[in-house]
């Protein structure tokens, strides 16, 4: 813009950058004799000079607001003012002196070369100092945002601080109320303090009367004490006499008591002896007297029927069962941990593991011989237990077998399950029934059965219900004869421990192979059906002899 000033008030083109063009060449003709017709420009006013009018109208405005602030702040603002105000009156200036060259122009057909050198100095020179007005009027702006921004800061900590006056303000009002109710507090615990403090003066004023009038009584009680002290003297001489007399005479009795005592105690071992001789000849007359209702026979067939129904119920349950599915799931039956050491006190660990690993042809053997082992092992323990208590059952056990073999321990034994165990029966047998249903279960469940296959679960239930039960009542006939009716000697039902080796004496392999032909080294996996043994006495040694051998599973019967 300033370029395009210059070249039109000094009649000489410029280029693009503002720099004048070179000389015209001698041929071109100077226009000399007509005044050159130029048209003056109207002269724009630069943005910095808007913004200065803006800043010198809106400057009241700004001192007004600042006038608030601090001395400094105000005296700083002044001098930026001054500063504006100055900038703006030179700039007015050029403007005028711009304008009188332009009129200088019109007057003029065609300046000197020296007067347009020396016009383009002074315009040169304004411009420079038009350029440091403009500098200084930038930097006198940011001063003034600056400290408008600092001034905004202030009013806003100032807002705080007006704030926190007005909160502390509330504070000392709320204590002040808190410490208004705490006055009144005290004034009303300091009334009471001495409502009870006129209380308990007018109660030491009643104690006081009472205690002189039980200091009275207790003079009264003095003399009464004295006459009593008297009499007691007098007694005690009389009673000094008495005990002289009470001496000799306990001496005397003495004397008789331990006589008293010499004869009753032979009295009592003659007693004893007449008992005790009374009793044997009592069980000798009962010996010899009484008459058996069931022979050795005829126990071990009992016996050898409720084997048979063993297995019957064992095959039935064994049918109900779908073996397919079994077979699928064996592979998640080592997780029943639980149910594993449940079941390991009738069947050793080699025949668990033949649940995972025997062919399929085999499995319902396998099965059908691991439920008669529970229900045998179920049936053995409740037929030889003493009472459903273990604590009790151990103890009578432990006093039983401290007595010799004799007809009296028979009855003593008979008397005492008649009162312990067949006194619950009831609770016998479904105890009985539980655990035999327990037992079976854990096996179904080891075999590979889930317990969340719920297809034939009402079936399997209702068969093992009804077999249990005539299972529990064949065992507690068998009981019945062996703990109370065989009083002259003592039978047993017995199972072979699981995982024991093969003993030929009492055991017998399921399979009916000669026992010839059995090693002795072979593991029972289980015993599938019960065996009968008596007591004897072979000189002063008590032994068992075996009146049915216990049937085995042995490890060869799944051999590959």
């Amino acid at each position: 813009m300033w370029n395009t000033v210059k070249s039109i008030a000094f009649g000489s083109s410029t280029n693009t950058n503002g720099r004048p063009d070179s000389q015209p060449t001698p041929k071109q003709t100077t226009p000399t004799s007509s005044p050159v017709s130029v048209q003056r420009p109207e002269i724009a006013m630069p943005p910095s000079r808007h913004h200065e009018e803006a800043e010198r109208h809106g400057g009241g405005h700004h001192r007004r607001h600042e006038s608030k602030g601090s001395s400094s702040g105000q005296r700083r603002s002044d001098r930026n003012d001054g500063k504006v105000g100055r900038s703006v009156k030179s700039r007015q200036g050029l403007e005028k002196r711009i304008s009188g060259m332009w009129s200088r122009k019109d007057s003029e057909e065609e300046p000197s070369s020296f007067e347009n050198t020396e016009q383009q100095s002074r315009l040169e020179e304004l411009e420079r100092n038009n350029g440091s007005l403009q500098a200084k009027l930038q930097r006198a702006t940011s001063e003034k945002r600056s400290l408008e921004a600092t001034i905004e800061e202030s009013k806003n900590e100032l807002k705080k601080a007006t704030e926190m006056v007005e909160a502390k303000e509330k504070e000392v009002a709320e204590a002040q109320k808190r410490a208004d109710n705490a006055t009144l507090l005290l004034e009303q615990r300091t009334n009471e303090s001495r409502s009870r403090m006129e209380q308990q003066q007018s109660a030491a004023r009643d104690i006081k009367a009472s205690l002189d009038r039980k200091k009275e009584e207790c003079r009264s009680l003095q003399a009464n004490l004295e006459n009593l002290q008297a009499q007691y003297q007098n007694l005690d001489a009389k009673a000094c006499a008495a005990d002289e007399e009470r001496k000799r005479l306990k001496v005397q009795l003495d004397r008789q008591v331990a006589e008293s005592d010499d004869l009753r105690r032979k009295y009592e071992a003659c007693r004893q002896m007449l008992e005790l001789r009374t009793k044997e000849l009592q069980g000798a007359q009962e010996y010899l007297h009484s008459t058996r209702a069931y022979s050795g026979a005829d126990l071990i067939r009992l016996v050898e029927a409720l084997n048979g129904e063993i297995m019957q119920a064992a095959a039935s349950i064994t049918d109900v069962l779908d073996i397919e599915t079994i077979a699928s799931n064996r592979g998640i039956a080592g997780s029943h941990k639980a149910i594993k050491k449940e079941i390991s006190l009738f069947l050793a660990e080699e025949m668990m593991e033949l649940f995972r690993s025997v062919e399929i042809e085999d499995l319902d053997v396998l099965i059908q011989s691991a439920l008669q082992a529970a229900l045998a092992y179920q049936c053995t323990f409740w037929i030889n237990t003493w009472s459903p208590d273990k604590g009790t059952d151990n103890f009578l056990r432990n006093i039983y077998q401290r007595q010799e073999l004799s007809p009296t321990a028979g009855r003593w034994r008979a008397i005492t399950k008649t009162h312990t165990k067949y006194a619950l029966i009831d609770k016998i047998e479904s105890s009985m029934h539980d655990h035999m249903f327990d037992a079976v279960v854990a096996i179904i469940h080891v075999a590979g059965l889930s317990p969340a296959d719920k297809t034939h679960e009402e079936e399997i239930t209702k068969v093992i219900r009804e077999r249990i039960l005539v299972i529990a009542n064949q065992a507690l006939q068998i009981d019945r004869i062996v703990g109370l009716e065989m009083t002259s000697e003592e039978l047993e039902v017995y199972v072979c421990s699981a995982g024991q080796s093969f003993h030929q004496e009492s055991m017998q392999d399921v399979f009916e192979r000669k026992d010839g032909d059995t090693d002795s080294e072979c593991i029972a996996l289980c015993t599938t059906d019960m065996g009968l043994r008596c007591k004897q006495m072979q000189g002063s040694e008590e032994i068992w002899q075996v009146l049915l051998k216990s049937k085995v599973l042995l490890e060869t019967a799944f051999a590959q």
